[in-house]
C-alpha cells in the first residue's frame, strides 16, 4: 500500500468513528463538488460497511487500493440542532500533507502528517463570537500539538468530538417571562375519577464503546455519574471497554453527552434509542450500577433482559466481523 493510500485509510477511520459518535441532533455532512461527494461517500460506505477497516485484511482495503490517485481533499460540516453556528472542517490532500489548505479559515498542524482547517459558520455570528471560537479551536489544537509528542492517534475525531461538545455547550437556556404586576390566581384542577393509567414514556439506553477501560479514574467517574442521574447500567472494564446505561431519556442523552466530552481514545456512540423496561427486571437493578471484567458477564446481564442481540449484532462476543451500525 502507498504512503498516502495509508493515509487515506486513517482519515477514513477518523471519518467514520466521528459518524459512529454523533449524538441526536448531531450531524456530520460533505461539503464537495458532487463528483467529489460520490467518491468520498463510496469510500466511507465501504468502511461503515466493514465496520472496521484494517491495513492487514487485502478485502478490507482493496477498495484504496484500487484508487490510481488520491481523492480531492474532504471537507465536512458537523452541525448541531438549534445552534445558529456551524463548523466546516478541511482535511489535507493524503499526498501533499504538509501543503497549507484550501479551507477559508485558519490553519493549524496538529502534527507533522496531519494538517486540520477549522472554519466558523453561522448566522449572524459576530465578529467576537468569530474570534472566541478561533481562540477555543487554536488552544485546543496547541494541546493536541503536545499529545502529539506521546502519540496522537486520532486528531480529527478528537479535535470534531471537542467541536461538537462545544456547540452542544454554546446552547444557551431560553430566557425565562417577564413577571406580571399581578400573577394569575391558578385554577384548581379537579381530581380526575378515571381509572384509566397515565402512560410513561418509555426508558432510554445508549451503548459505548472504548479502546480500554482500566483507570479507576475513569470507573469512579462512570459510577458517580451514573449515580447522579439515577441510571442503571454496567462498565466493562479491561479491553475493550464496554459502556451500558439505562434511564429516562434526558439523563441517558446527559450521561452520553458528558461521557462523549471525557474524550476517551477511540471512543464510538453505537446508539442511544428507546427500549421497553422489561418486566423481569427489578425495582432493585432498575438503579443499580455494576462493573464487569469479562464479555462473558456482558452477554449474560443483556440476555436476562432480551436484549443480548444488541451487542452480539455489534461483534461482541460474536466470531463474526464486526458490522457497522
Amino acid at each position: 500500500m502507498l504512503a498516502w493510500q495509508t493515509s487515506l485509510v486513517h482519515q477514513l477511520e477518523q471519518l467514520h468513528l466521528i459518524q459512529c459518535s454523533l449524538l441526536p441532533g448531531e450531524s456530520f455532512a460533505f461539503v464537495l463538488p458532487p463528483d467529489d461527494l460520490a467518491v468520498w461517500s463510496s469510500l466511507l460506505d465501504a468502511i461503515t460497511d466493514a465496520g472496521r477497516f484494517s491495513l492487514d485484511d487485502a478485502d478490507d482495503h482493496s477498495v484504496i487500493t484500487s484508487l490510481t490517485e488520491p481523492p480531492c481533499q474532504a471537507r465536512f460540516e458537523i452541525c448541531v440542532v438549534g445552534v445558529q453556528t456551524w463548523f466546516e472542517v478541511t482535511l489535507p490532500r493524503c499526498n501533499d500533507a504538509d501543503a497549507p489548505t484550501s479551507s477559508s479559515g485558519p490553519s493549524w498542524a496538529t502534527s507533522t502528517s496531519t494538517r486540520i482547517a477549522v472554519s466558523v459558520k453561522g448566522q449572524d455570528v459576530s465578529r467576537d463570537a468569530h474570534e472566541r471560537w478561533y481562540a477555543e479551536i487554536r488552544a485546543r489544537v496547541e494541546e493536541m500539538d503536545a499529545d502529539a509528542a506521546e502519540g496522537q492517534a486520532f486528531p480529527v475525531y478528537e479535535l470534531v468530538t471537542h467541536l461538537t461538545t462545544s456547540l452542544n455547550q454554546s446552547q444557551a437556556p431560553s430566557p425565562a417571562p417577564a413577571p406580571t404586576a399581578s400573577p394569575p390566581i391558578p385554577t384548581p384542577i379537579p381530581m380526575s375519577t378515571s381509572t384509566t393509567p397515565v402512560t410513561q414514556p418509555p426508558p432510554y439506553h445508549a451503548l459505548l464503546t472504548s479502546h480500554h477501560l482500566v483507570s479507576p479514574t475513569k470507573r469512579r467517574n462512570l459510577f458517580h455519574l451514573s449515580t447522579h442521574l439515577v441510571l442503571a447500567g454496567f462498565a466493562k472494564i479491561g479491553y475493550p471497554g464496554i459502556i451500558y446505561a439505562q434511564g429516562d431519556r434526558e439523563a441517558v442523552e446527559a450521561f452520553v453527552r458528558e461521557v462523549k466530552g471525557w474524550q476517551w481514545l477511540a471512543l464510538r456512540v453505537r446508539f442511544v434509542e428507546p427500549v421497553p423496561r422489561s418486566e423481569s427486571e427489578s425495582d432493585g437493578e432498575s438503579t443499580r450500577w455494576v462493573e464487569m471484567t469479562k464479555i462473558g458477564e456482558v452477554l449474560e446481564w443483556m440476555r436476562m433482559r432480551g436484549r443480548e442481540a444488541l451487542v452480539t449484532n455489534l461483534g461482541i462476543g460474536a466470531s463474526s466481523k464486526e458490522p457497522g451500525r
